[in-house]
């Protein structure tokens, strides 16, 4: 009688390697979706910062009839030039003057990078969009835009 119940209180191998088997499925299921999701939410965040940074310039043109301010490598740049509190976050942002009144700002991801222009003639003034087909979560690189 001993042996039965000092038989009966662990798990056995195969109890035990179908519960890896499963954790490791979910896991493999889960972390594709997760890492989406992260992409989407800085995809979102890019977006919203370079629509502030839009409206910056248009006050900015307002004051000194140009959209122009120089080249901007960083986002520490962009808030000190245009007055704007942007948190600085895991996207690298930079604007940069690319013709009379042009002004061209770019933000960059994790393999994506989305562009807003001041002078966009297919979007529009302000536009936002892809900088290339398939590479942003959300985003496309023709047709609508971003906003």
């Amino acid at each position: 009688m001993n042996s039965l119940k000092s038989a009966s209180r662990g798990f056995t191998l195969t109890e035990v390697l179908v519960v890896i088997i499963l954790i490791g499925m979910i896991i493999a299921f889960g972390i594709p979706s997760f890492v989406k999701t992260i992409n989407r939410t800085d995809e979102k965040q890019a977006i919203s910062h370079l629509k502030m940074i839009w409206e910056a310039l248009q006050l900015h043109r307002a004051k000194s009839g140009t959209y122009q301010v120089g080249d901007l490598g960083d986002l520490n740049a962009i808030n000190n030039a245009l007055g704007l509190y942007l948190v600085p976050a895991k996207i690298t942002f930079q604007c940069s003057s690319v013709g009379v009144d042009q002004e061209t700002c770019r933000a960059n991801g994790t393999g994506w990078s989305l562009i807003m222009d001041t002078q966009n003639v297919a979007l529009g003034s302000g536009a936002i969009y892809c900088l290339a087909a398939g590479t942003c979560p959300t985003c496309q690189a023709n047709g609508n835009g971003c906003n």
